[in-house]
């Protein structure tokens, strides 16, 4: 099936949703709708659209509802868009449900928007073999490394290695 042929809603939050949504347009996709389904309106600037995106007619729904399977709609809102599929673009959320079946402490975040697993310094969590880091321990994008980096160091010293 050639990318022009489908009609696609594209759904989810924030900068993700936008950069999904660029980028499906740029595959030749036809975007019947973006839909931001964050409910964090009004913006602080007070628009309507994000400064990011003047490029792209944004619909804001909080109720949203796929129909047919096929999908053939979308309901967003009080808004019905004729569509072939839906696209869900989200920011990723830690995941914390191994580290949690070993015992280990999450908590929810509303900044991550998930449950990052608690560590200490060393990425030790609540159970003394088990380390987190990443994003799973609250740690994404640029921090992510040394978070890592930390954890590594604090396994390998739990168990006796050598450090290089």
């Amino acid at each position: 099936m050639r990318p022009e042929a489908q009609r696609l809603c594209v759904v989810g939050e924030g900068s993700e949703l936008i950069g999904c949504a660029r980028a499906l347009r740029r595959a030749g996709y036809d975007l019947a709708r973006v839909v931001d389904a964050s409910g964090a309106w009004p913006l602080p600037s007070g628009s309507a659209v994000p400064e990011s995106a003047p490029d792209l007619a944004i619909l804001r729904a909080r109720e949203l509802r796929a129909r047919g399977n096929p999908v053939k709609e979308l309901r967003a809102g009080d808004e019905a868009i004729a569509c072939d599929a839906v696209a869900v673009a989200l920011p990723p959320a830690p995941l914390h449900e191994l580290a949690s079946e070993a015992g280990a402490q999450a908590r929810f975040s509303e900044e991550l928007g998930g449950f990052p697993v608690g560590t200490d310094a060393s990425g030790r969590t609540s159970v003394p073999w088990l380390f987190a880091a990443g994003r799973a321990a609250g740690a994404g994008g640029a921090r992510a490394a040394d978070s890592g980096t930390r954890a590594g160091v604090g396994a390998a010293d739990a168990v006796g290695a050598r450090r290089p």
